[in-house]
């Protein structure tokens, strides 16, 4: 019993450790692309801008996509 709660701990604190790291010590979160790259993206339609392309864009990674093929 006690090596299973254990393992929650350690993968709770994993997922704490994660959350704090990525909303708060996490200091530029946008990324340098080219400019065929970001023509690329408006392709598919998702509109970005030079120096503020997100690392995450919203149009790819939201919670209404996460169960869509």
């Amino acid at each position: 019993m006690g090596e299973k709660i254990w393992n929650l701990v350690v993968a709770g604190g994993a997922m704490v450790g994660g959350f704090v790291f990525t909303h708060y010590l996490f200091p530029n979160q946008t990324i340098d692309i080219s400019d065929e790259t970001i023509q690329s993206l408006k392709e598919v339609n998702i509109h970005v801008i030079k120096g503020q392309v997100p690392l995450l864009p919203k149009e790819i990674f939201n919670w209404e996509n996460l169960f869509t093929l």
